[in-house]
């Protein structure tokens, strides 16, 4: 499950822990949590209106997935969307 939240303090953030429990409360145990990307990152918004040529986007989302591994907090002016693994309690 990928979830695209919003930055903490923002009205419509959820926390994660809630996400979690309400995922969990339907049988699902959490086996891993993993940020994918910066959404308020420079970059992508050169992304999304063109002026990133289309090539270059393999070695941005490398270069992006080793910085996300490093990930040690909570950013707090911009988020990140997450990646939530669960799997199914029998």
């Amino acid at each position: 499950m990928v979830v695209d939240n919003i930055r903490d303090h923002h009205d419509d953030y959820i926390p994660e822990k809630k996400i979690i429990t309400l995922i969990e409360n339907e049988g699902f145990q959490l086996i891993g949590q993993f940020p994918l990307r910066a959404a308020r990152w420079w970059v992508i918004y050169a992304i999304r209106y063109g002026i990133i040529p289309q090539k270059w986007f393999k070695r941005i989302a490398k270069y992006e997935l080793k910085k996300m591994l490093n990930i040690t907090k909570r950013p707090t002016w911009q988020y990140y969307n997450v990646l939530f693994v669960f799997k199914k309690n029998l």
